[in-house]
């Protein structure tokens, strides 16, 4: 951080902070992924935004400025995470109920993770789980 910048140096020792912890408690956190650093940056995103709600009610601007340009830098961060479109979902998605009823076998929790399979590992994209299991219930029917 050669220009000082304690705002974004802030939010960089929450995230990696929040990361650490996961590691210690979470299994998932172990290997992490392009959707768990999502999930995370999204996480402070909208704790950062809801805080600036908080204090602009409050009339503590000074706070509530502080908070939305946190907010800010997390969302640069999060525009930065190459994420699994909502047409690639389908495609993958498609692809493997295709392959899952010539096996006789359709299961949305099987479905969701080949595809969190192939869309995370394989072609290293995360994933926005609300949008993947609307997909898979399109899908499946």
């Amino acid at each position: 951080m050669i220009n000082k910048d304690a705002n974004r140096l802030s939010v960089l020792r929450a995230i990696i902070a929040d990361l650490t912890n996961r590691a210690k408690t979470n299994s998932a956190a172990k290997n992490p992924s392009s959707t768990l650093l999502l999930s995370v940056l999204s996480k402070h995103a909208n704790s950062s935004r809801d805080a600036a709600a908080q204090f602009t009610a409050a009339n503590r601007a000074d706070l509530a400025d502080k908070e939305i340009s946190q907010a800010n830098v997390l969302q640069e961060y999060i525009g930065g995470v190459e994420t699994a479109g909502e047409e690639e979902m389908r495609t993958v998605v498609s692809e493997l109920v295709k392959k899952k009823e010539g096996e006789g076998k359709v299961d949305m929790a099987r479905i969701r993770e080949a595809a969190m399979k192939v869309l995370e590992e394989e072609r290293r994209k995360a994933l926005d789980m609300k949008a993947l299991m609307r997909v898979i219930k399109d899908a499946v029917g």
